[in-house]
């Protein structure tokens, strides 16, 4: 059962910005514990990725990298991703300690 565990996104209407980036985690019907990215402008089709991991750990540490990517986009685009939606894990240990 996947669960959607963060919706990022970062709008700046005054720049045309406006960018979303979604994760997903959980176990397929086989018991796989298998990751899902989904990014790219709002309102397209945008990029997805999936990946099977060989554990929870593996997963949460993968999800960890990428919130980190995510916390360095003042930098890059000039605005920070907000949460828009959260789910099932404690975001605080994920993103929190990043951001």
């Amino acid at each position: 059962m996947m669960s959607c565990i963060v919706d990022l996104q970062a709008i700046d209407d005054d720049r045309n910005i406006a960018r979303a980036y979604a994760i997903e985690f959980g176990q397929d019907l086989f018991g796989a514990w298998v990751l899902r990215r989904h990014w790219g402008r709002i309102g397209t089709q945008g990029q997805y990725q999936e990946l099977i991991v060989p554990s929870k750990e593996k997963g949460l540490k993968l999800i960890s990298q990428w919130l980190k990517d995510r916390a360095r986009a003042p930098a890059r685009i000039g605005i920070a991703y907000q949460v828009a939606a959260n789910d099932t894990f404690d975001l605080c240990e994920l993103y929190g300690r990043i951001g």
